[in-house]
């Protein structure tokens, strides 16, 4: 919808992309509008979007077998088919995606806009900022900082408002507006004004930009329990949107560098995983679970391999491994934050290859992500919820019976509702683990 943005560059990796957002296409809408692939309301002789932005209107499409007088744009009892191939009404109740134009004009200012955006506002300064923080670290940023800063920051701004509405449907905590919907609107919103921002990034508004990122990034995790996993798919738009913040923190870590009374410095100092690529990919994080990269010999012909191939599937699992160890260390010290922190920010760590493989639905990438999202279990984050148990199930049933002996330990992991050992074999041990609920604030 808004085309796709690209950071430079990202550590170690190549670029990521912010995930492009499902549209109602418009045949026979004017040039410009079909080049920035908006829905154009085919106005004559101006549409709506050309004539706001007092650009020139050309239409050079004709419509077949109607005009534009004998029915409106979108009249048709027929639902249109959407970018990935569901209709726009099977898309609305499943993807957190849903086409919503920021310029369309009932999005534009109006007295009932008004009074939702204070609602929304009011509920996040009262229980949703207060809600995100997984520690008392950043509790402050989300709680206080956030709110202020988005007077200065229209994305930010959207974002407070999108998450507030997600924040309302799965919670309950206010029903006197469609919080899916809402939220669908506002979060289409921030990202448009998030790209725009991230192009103008300087020491002004650094912060802002990494804060929008950050809450974003929640947002569409906590739309995965809506997306549609019949047939099942890896959830791209999250992973794509929440990588994009590694690309983010490169592109800014000049600025960063230059102000170390910042948050984002702060936060990157609590966080040495970000940049400690020893700590992140040690060999020695992965002991035990090597299993997963066993291959026999029909993976030995069929399967893409190569040694980046390898590497991208040996360091994610020297990144579980690593939380894993955190949750069931020797010395019977147990850094539940610290891992929960590791979790969140998963996708922004492992390496594009890895995030590539998943992208093609390859089996053993699949396998891999599948462990992750079980651990999600040790997370009791109202914007978690229950997705981990969800992924992990859906991945089961959409692999191959060769791949389901390495999903034993993820099934009964979310099962259980526990970390719990892991065998030579991929097996879940009884015996000591740490039982931690999922539930939801």
């Amino acid at each position: 919808m808004f085309g796709q943005y690209t950071l430079e560059t990202s550590p170690g990796d190549s670029s990521y992309r912010v995930p492009k957002l499902n549209h109602k296409k418009s045949r026979y809408g004017c040039q410009r509008c079909r080049t920035r692939r908006v829905k154009c309301n085919e106005a004559k002789p101006t549409c709506q979007h050309c004539e706001r932005h007092r650009a020139k209107c050309i239409y050079d499409r004709l419509p077949q077998k109607r005009t534009s007088q004998d029915r409106s744009p979108g009249s048709s009892s027929h639902p249109q088919p959407s970018e990935s191939g569901i209709s726009e009404t099977s898309s609305d109740k499943t993807s957190p995606l849903s086409s919503v134009d920021p310029l369309d004009e009932d999005v534009l200012e109006s007295k009932q806009r008004r009074l939702l955006e204070a609602r929304l506002m009011h509920l996040y300064l009262t229980e949703t900022g207060r809600s995100i923080p997984i520690d008392e670290k950043t509790f402050d940023v989300f709680a206080n900082l956030a709110p202020k800063m988005a007077l200065e920051s229209e994305a930010l701004l959207y974002a407070i408002y999108a998450l507030a509405a997600i924040h309302a449907l799965i919670c309950k905590k206010d029903d006197s507006f469609d919080g899916l919907q809402v939220h669908r609107r506002y979060l289409s919103m921030a990202l448009h004004e998030h790209q725009r921002e991230i192009t103008e990034i300087s020491e002004d508004n650094f912060e802002a930009v990494s804060l929008t990122s950050h809450l974003l990034r929640i947002c569409m995790f906590a739309t995965l329990r809506y997306r549609n996993r019949e047939p099942y798919t890896p959830p791209l738009e999250w992973i794509l949107i929440t990588g994009t913040t590694q690309a983010l923190l490169a592109k800014s870590w000049g600025i960063i560098l230059a102000h170390p009374e910042s948050f984002v410095a702060g936060l990157t100092r609590s966080t040495p995983i970000l940049y400690d690529t020893h700590a992140r990919y040690d060999p020695a994080n992965r002991q035990g679970l090597e299993y997963i990269l066993e291959r026999d010999a029909k993976d030995v012909v069929s399967e893409p391999w190569d040694a980046e191939i390898q590497d991208a599937y040996e360091t994610t699992l020297s990144y579980i491994g690593g939380v894993l160890l955190l949750l069931h260390p020797k010395d019977g010290n147990i850094q539940l934050d610290e891992a929960r922190r590791r979790m969140i920010i998963f996708p922004m760590v492992v390496k594009k290859k890895f995030l590539d493989l998943t992208r093609q639905e390859c089996p053993r990438a699949l396998v891999i992500l599948a462990y992750y999202f079980s651990i999600l279990v040790i997370e009791n984050l109202w914007w978690v919820g229950d997705v981990g148990k969800q992924e992990v199930q859906d991945i089961s049933k959409h692999l191959p019976a060769k791949w389901q002996k390495m999903l034993e330990w993820p099934l009964r992991v979310v099962e259980r509702g526990a970390i719990l050992p892991i065998s030579q074999e991929g097996q879940a041990l009884s015996g000591n683990n740490l039982l931690v609920g999922n539930g939801e604030e």
